[in-house]
């Protein structure tokens, strides 16, 4: 999927139509595309922030700052992208052999960049991913939680924004979040009953739960 066919699912969801497109042109002249799109960021960062989803993942070593610290010996900038921390390692040297890593255990973060007593650092993340490799339950599931976002300024309706918070809640998110750990079990060898099951968002929405917190 593209973001525009996300915003348009988004708009089915309202009952609304489809919009043309994402250009300039359309922003400025179609009120509902403008809408779609100035929250489509903010649905898609929420939910890939729900999880350490395998398809978004990605590692970097990060770029030396020149920023000063008080009480560290050392600045790295964020990755582009970043929306979810999953770990952060350090090295002796620049580009060492995988081995070589070690996980980072005294660190402050603030403002996009990491600050420790370690040269070298490197982050493991989850990346604002393109939908095209999204998985087709987590699509749906950000489709649904940008219809929450943009029912109220899109209809003036507050109980379908409520409506398809909670259906995003209890269902398509906790259906993306299955897909997610099938998946993960089947290329780790793990059993996904257990990792399914091990989830707090899955247990919660199954016991019928209108209101969920993840980490």
């Amino acid at each position: 999927m593209t973001d525009l066919e996300i915003c348009n699912r988004a708009l089915a969801h309202l009952g609304d139509f489809k919009i043309a497109d994402l250009d300039a042109a359309t922003l400025a002249a179609d009120t509902r595309a403008e809408v779609v799109n100035r929250f489509l960021p903010l649905a898609k960062r929420e939910v890939l922030s729900t999880m350490d989803w395998a398809f978004a993942f990605a590692d970097a070593e990060l770029t030396a700052t020149t920023a000063p610290t008080l009480m560290w010996q050392h600045a790295h900038s964020y990755p582009s992208g970043v929306c979810r921390v999953v770990g952060l390692y350090g090295a002796a040297q620049t580009a060492p052999p995988a081995e070589e890593w070690s996980k980072l255990e005294h660190y402050a973060l603030s403002l996009g960049v990491v600050k420790s007593n370690t040269e070298f650092v490197a982050m493991q993340y989850v990346s604002d991913a393109a939908f095209s490799v999204w998985p087709g339950k987590a699509q749906a599931a950000c489709a649904r939680l940008l219809a929450h976002y943009v029912a109220v300024p899109i209809s003036g309706d507050e109980r379908k924004a409520d409506r398809h918070l909670q259906l995003y809640l209890r269902e398509d998110l906790p259906h993306a979040q299955h897909e997610h750990a099938v998946e993960y079990a089947s290329n780790d060898n793990h059993d996904s009953t257990e990792l399914i099951t091990s989830s707090d968002l899955y247990r919660q929405s199954i016991a019928g739960l209108t209101s969920l917190e993840t980490n």
